[in-house]
């Protein structure tokens, strides 16, 4: 969590969310990998990494690898942090006022099409003889059982309503 005052409250984000490993559970080793990511992720002097179990620095290493998908590196190396706060410029805007027209997800969608795309899955189908139509309904029923996997009746539910989905595979 990352904690700031703004307007005079204090505001929380969550950075990178750990998760429920067992290993953390216990409140030392949830510090000691708390310490080894603050040290990676700042730069820092840290803990030495020889006194640690190798199990927790794997772990705090998993861990960083997600923080640098999330947030990236910029061009000299460093993790991206957010901006000082005399260098950002700040707006305030009335969500009241604001109108959106033609919203569409495809964040999820668009994922899963690209990975299914990369598998060859459509031509793997296809040499098996299912036709355009098939095809295109078995890989919405995948992706969607990927992005909506509470359970197949639940699946059909959302497909009714997310058009994207079936736009992906149409």
């Amino acid at each position: 969590m990352q904690a700031a005052r703004i307007d005079g409250k204090v505001k929380q984000t969550v950075i990178l969310y750990l998760g429920s490993d067992p290993v953390l559970k216990d409140k030392n080793n949830r510090a000691v990998v708390l310490s080894i990511l603050k040290t990676k992720i700042f730069r820092q002097p840290g803990l030495p990494l020889e006194d640690t179990p190798p199990s927790l620095a794997t772990l705090a290493g998993s861990y960083y690898q997600k923080y640098l998908v999330k947030y990236g590196h910029d061009s000299k190396g460093l993790v991206s942090l957010p901006p000082d706060a005399k260098k950002a410029e700040y707006h305030n805007v009335d969500i009241e006022g604001l109108a959106v027209k033609d919203v569409k997800s495809f964040g999820g969608e668009n994922l899963c099409a690209q990975v299914l795309d990369k598998l060859q899955l459509k031509d793997c189908l296809s040499v098996c003889g299912l036709s355009s139509s098939q095809i295109g309904k078995a890989l919405t029923g995948i992706a969607g059982r990927a992005l909506f996997s509470a359970s197949e009746h639940k699946t059909a539910q959302i497909l009714e309503v997310n058009g994207e989905l079936q736009q992906c595979f149409a």
